[in-house]
């Protein structure tokens, strides 16, 4: 019994003896590969579609909207100077009978720029997503229509 004793006795005793490292503070200037793959902290946001208007002069692109949540506006900058406006805002691409503005993935301007043919509800067909819904909405009249 008491070669057990002392056992325990020195087991104790090592095991208390034994620090563990504290816990280090992350270091944010450090690079891990925890960092890169395992957050959002390098996700680049998302740019487009884009759609060039006229000799080049603007374009417009597909922005969050600060107006309504989960929508998107349609914005046009002046390639030149950079200046930016709101060309139609997400309010404008909610149907009737529904709360929530359309979710897009692509958009084609009329020729005159005065209708945009709106795609929505993508599915996959082979490779590409070439199946869904197309939305008109004429920019004059401020109609949106299916």
């Amino acid at each position: 019994m008491r070669i057990q004793n002392y056992l325990l006795v020195a087991l104790l005793i090592t095991v208390l003896g034994l620090r563990l490292p504290a816990q280090q503070p992350v270091d944010s200037t450090l690079l891990t590969l925890d960092r890169i793959f395992n957050s959002d902290e390098f996700q680049q946001e998302y740019f487009g579609p884009y759609k060039w208007l006229g000799t080049g002069d603007y374009y417009t692109i597909l922005e969050k909207s600060d107006s309504i949540k989960g929508g998107r506006d349609i914005v046009k900058y002046n390639t030149l100077s950079g200046d930016k406006n709101i060309l139609v805002n997400a309010k404008k691409f909610i149907p009737e009978g529904s709360d929530k503005p359309l979710r897009f993935s692509n958009y084609t301007w009329s020729e005159d720029l005065s209708k945009m043919l709106l795609f929505t509800n993508t599915k996959r067909v082979w490779r590409a997503n070439t199946r869904g819904d197309y939305w008109v909405y004429n920019l004059k009249t401020e109609k949106l229509f299916l």
